[in-house]
């Protein structure tokens, strides 16, 4: 990431932000009070405001962290979270989105997968034309192994060492990349969230969401 503030790391910022909001649907008001206790939600103030200018990536990094816990927590002691992230997707559900371009600039700042210089989720194109994500890492699970015992504060001095510019990252596009392998596999409740959720905001535009394991295929 670029030592300079720019558009991806708004986008970034969104995608954190759009996180602790799913959070905060999931659990009733008493879960919520006690979560924002034990790790209070991150700010939503502009970026520029709260940034910390010399080092954006430890701090983006950090939020990351601060999300991820609260949304693990959320999916242990939230109830009915399946179909309260589809009625999200629903209220934020665009009409009409032609082709799979316009459907992954779309469902994008919904997906948190890490930094984008992690690559952690690849959008791509199968034979047929279908939009795939392929989950490459699973940058989730250590959050659902124990919520709330990692420190955002750990991550303060991460650093990425690509050579990536402020104004966009090749993981916010739709890339060349292999076929899913369709042998469906059990996913984790992260992944059954992600696909409530994306089924929701896709409803009204008529697209379909099918989940392999951790991966999506989108037509």
């Amino acid at each position: 990431m670029s030592e300079f503030l720019g558009p991806i790391h708004y986008l970034m910022y969104e995608k954190i932000k759009f996180q602790d909001r799913l959070t905060a649907c999931l659990l009733d008001q008493d879960h919520l009070a006690l979560l924002d206790k034990n790790l209070a939600p991150v700010p939503l103030d502009d970026l520029a405001d709260i940034l910390d200018q010399d080092n954006i990536h430890g701090f983006l990094s950090a939020k990351i962290d601060q999300v991820e816990s609260r949304l693990a927590y959320a999916i242990l002691h939230g109830k009915d979270i399946y179909q309260k992230a589809y009625a999200l997707g629903q209220t934020l559900a665009p009409d009409q989105l032609d082709g799979p371009q316009e459907v992954f600039q779309a469902i994008n700042p919904l997906l948190l997968d890490a930094m984008p210089c992690d690559q952690a989720l690849l959008a791509s194109l199968d034979s047929q034309g279908r939009l795939q994500l392929n989950s490459q890492l699973d940058c989730h699970e250590k959050y659902a192994a124990s919520p709330l015992t990692i420190d955002p504060k750990d991550s303060l001095d991460k650093s990425c060492q690509g050579d990536h510019d402020h104004h966009d990252h090749e993981s916010f596009h739709i890339q060349e990349g292999p076929s899913l392998d369709l042998q469906d596999e059990e996913g984790s409740p992260y992944y059954l969230l992600r696909e409530s959720l994306l089924k929701g905001f896709l409803e009204k535009s008529g697209h379909k969401v099918q989940r392999i394991g951790k991966n999506f295929i989108i037509s």
